[in-house]
């Protein structure tokens, strides 16, 4: 009998030698990524808790903030609206470019034209 009990122990052992702890399975650098995680959130939380803190002292109105809000949208429209005016003037330019060359070379072919025809005639 002592003998079937000490081959279950045996057994047992074994057993618990395979089961590694929890500790020795995760990486020091994965416990290390989670921690510098923790306190980066644990830092923005606090950093977003004293703005709501400071804006509640200041006693900013809802209304202070959406009329900066639209102030600021207005201000980003206009600068929009200026850059398509200056792009359209840019085209125009271009345009203008367009004609100015389509005339001088209409000018250059009449001129080879000319010259060509004076050269066959000789």
């Amino acid at each position: 009998m002592s003998n079937s009990v000490e081959r279950r122990l045996d057994l047992l052992e074994s057993k618990v030698e395979h089961i590694t702890p929890l500790y020795r399975r995760i990486p020091v650098a994965l416990v290390i990524a989670v921690g510098v995680q923790t306190l980066g959130a644990v830092w923005w939380a606090s950093d977003i808790s004293s703005t709501v803190h400071s804006l509640k002292k200041e006693n900013v109105s809802e209304l202070s903030v959406k009329n900066y809000i639209a102030e600021r949208e207005k201000a980003y429209l206009e600068m929009d609206n200026d850059r398509h005016l200056k792009i359209s003037e840019r085209v125009t330019r271009v345009e203008g470019n367009f004609q100015y060359i389509e005339k001088s070379l209409t000018r250059i072919e009449k001129k080879l034209m000319m010259l060509g025809d004076s050269t066959l005639k000789k």
